[in-house]
């Protein structure tokens, strides 16, 4: 019986890393933000995001040149567009501050990052331990973390947007403001979108 020539686990946990390499930048940032280098630091994401699109890439070509695969290759595939859209929001967090040319940060988004960061945290120990799924109940307890901390993240959101909307802000600050909350929550929730998908792919295969 033919073998599969690549171990797409650990490809799949590889590209899991630069979800938390992204969310690490993104913390650095807003712990010691500096608008006036928010055009050479949205390069440097840009560069994490690039590779992270690189190695999805060879995911897919080495899915569609295998003979075999442990899993579903449309589940391998999907896992990897998932977690690659991670990297993705991250970014997009980066480039609303560079085109909204943003000066100073409100202080909820701060904390905000840092929960991002955890839930990226979680999804690669989560991409990790999905190899011996069939093996261990590891698994299940990181996914349920991970949908805590997006519901953690969803309250976060809320809280914001009132904090946003009652503290007297002037428009253009609460446009701005509104679209970056958006693009944090959007993170938190894309953790969970693949955390959602590992679940139901460990389902179809127990």
């Amino acid at each position: 019986m033919r073998k599969q020539k690549n171990d797409y686990f650990f490809m799949l946990s590889e590209l899991a890393n630069y979800a938390t390499k992204a969310a690490e930048m993104l913390k650095e940032i807003f712990i010691h933000y500096n608008p006036d280098q928010i055009e050479a630091t949205f390069e440097k994401m840009h560069e994490i995001e690039h590779e992270a699109d690189t190695k999805l890439h060879e995911i897919e070509n080495k899915l569609a040149k295998e003979f075999i695969t442990s899993i579903e290759r449309e589940d391998i595939s999907t896992i990897g567009k998932e977690i690659d859209d991670v990297v993705d929001h991250v970014e997009d967090v980066v480039l609303a501050l560079y085109m909204f040319n943003v000066r100073s940060l409100r202080h909820e988004s701060i904390d905000f990052v840092k929960l991002i960061h955890t839930c990226t945290e979680e999804l690669n120990v989560t991409m990790k331990k999905f190899k011996n799924f069939r093996k261990s109940d590891e698994l299940h307890q990181h996914i349920v973390e991970i949908n805590y901390l997006e519901e953690a993240g969803d309250d976060m959101y809320t809280k914001s947007l009132r904090r946003l909307f009652t503290d007297g802000s002037d428009t253009k600050e609460v446009v701005v403001w509104m679209e970056i909350f958006n693009r944090l929550e959007k993170c938190c929730d894309q953790c969970e979108e693949v955390a959602n998908v590992v679940q139901n792919v460990v389902m179809k295969n127990i």
